[in-house]
């Protein structure tokens, strides 16, 4: 057992198992462009590689979706996949917006999606993580838990990793919903399950875990005083938000600290992680981008509502929305920033609060969704 002294909220538990490091590797890696996940990769790092919208050129289409919580949109071979709060979950042409299928829940959508050899994947209230074809919407099985599910599922070779709100993470197989482990923490997994390849790394509440993939052995955890927010893995480090208004930078192999930075709000949004930087906003209406080896501030841009929407960025362009947790609606922006300087390149202003990552196309057109839920295709 040791603690972080360095930690302002005091660690009460680093419980490192060293184990054999497993000898499998899987050939999907996790930056693989097959399955389609929620912030761009297994990672969870929010990169796409593809054109940037420097300048903003209009609303392609929008519609109404129904509202929506935190479900964020899913482009995957021209589709949108995403769920709302009214037991719907569609399937949305991309170019158009025209409604492909919809699968009508027994109760309501809270996770993204994720898509991989023409299934697509979704948690719902109603205690299920669903495999529906991604064609036609039509199941082709179901996983019962015991509570409703809120992540947005991890796809690793065979296997789909997820967390309920039961406390029980689990793994079960990609094309039989079979159940191959789970993992009872007692906490509820609010937020997507990372991997690099051979290890799945999860947070629930105030705890963080790393994770044998194929055997659901625990190699390490952390269990502190305050929840955390979603983490990212690159090259070798978590990086991750604290409600004791931190963000942290976790070595990978063992969960000792590298370095922590001092925000002002007590919650944030997932990081995204591009050449060398994190960007990564909180509830203080802040949004920063912090050296990913040493945690310094390179810059910083303030907005009108909280920063807690997960960025995403490609070639050279960071976006993200703003909107607080508190119900108090109204307009809100999704911004664009250059990632080198912070300088704002444009901003849009959506007709609702904007909680959720915005998706990407190949050709680079952005869907981003309020909690009200319009739906946007901006270009």
């Amino acid at each position: 057992m040791r603690t972080f002294k360095r930690l302002p909220f005091y660690l009460s538990l680093l419980i490192v198992f060293l184990l054999i490091p497993p000898s499998l590797s899987f050939g999907q890696q996790a930056d693989d462009p097959d399955p389609i996940l929620h912030r761009a990769n297994a990672q969870r790092t929010g990169v796409y590689d593809v054109p940037a919208l420097r300048e903003f050129n209009g609303i392609q289409w929008q519609r109404s979706i129904g509202r929506v919580a935190h479900a964020s949109p899913l482009y995957a071979n021209g589709v949108l996949y995403i769920s709302n709060i009214e037991s719907e979950f569609y399937a949305i042409a991309s170019a158009t917006g025209e409604t492909l299928w919809r699968y009508d829940a027994i109760r309501n959508g809270f996770s993204a999606a994720a898509v991989a050899d023409g299934v697509v994947y979704i948690g719902s209230e109603d205690r299920k993580l669903l495999a529906l074809d991604a064609t036609t919407g039509e199941e082709i099985w179901s996983f019962r838990t015991g509570a409703m599910i809120y992540t947005a599922p991890l796809i690793v070779e065979n296997t789909v990793y997820f967390g309920s709100g039961d406390g029980v993470f689990y793994a079960v197989e990609k094309d039989s919903g079979t159940e191959i482990w789970r993992y009872e923490t007692g906490k509820r997994p609010l937020w997507p399950a990372l991997s690099d390849g051979t290890t799945i790394y999860w947070v629930a509440e105030e705890g963080l875990y790393a994770a044998d993939a194929v055997s659901g052995a625990i190699t390490w955890q952390i269990t502190g005083n305050s929840w955390w927010a979603p983490p990212a893995f690159h090259e070798g480090v978590i990086y991750v938000g604290n409600a004791d208004s931190h963000a942290y930078a976790i070595n990978a192999d063992d969960g000792t600290l590298l370095w922590d930075f001092a925000g002002r709000g007590d919650d944030w949004s997932g990081p995204a992680i591009d050449n060398g930087t994190i960007f990564i906003g909180n509830k203080a209406n802040i949004f920063y981008a912090l050296d990913a080896e040493t945690g310094e501030q390179v810059w910083s841009f303030e907005t009108e509502d909280w920063t807690v929407a997960d960025p995403i960025v490609t070639d050279g362009v960071i976006y993200f929305g703003v909107g607080n947790h508190d119900n108090i609606d109204g307009p809100r922006h999704l911004h664009a920033l250059d990632t080198a300087t912070g300088e704002e390149l444009w901003s849009f202003q959506a007709e609702g609060r904007l909680l959720t990552a915005p998706a990407i196309s190949e050709d680079g057109t952005l869907y981003i969704a309020t909690v009200t839920g319009m739906l946007y295709a901006l270009h």
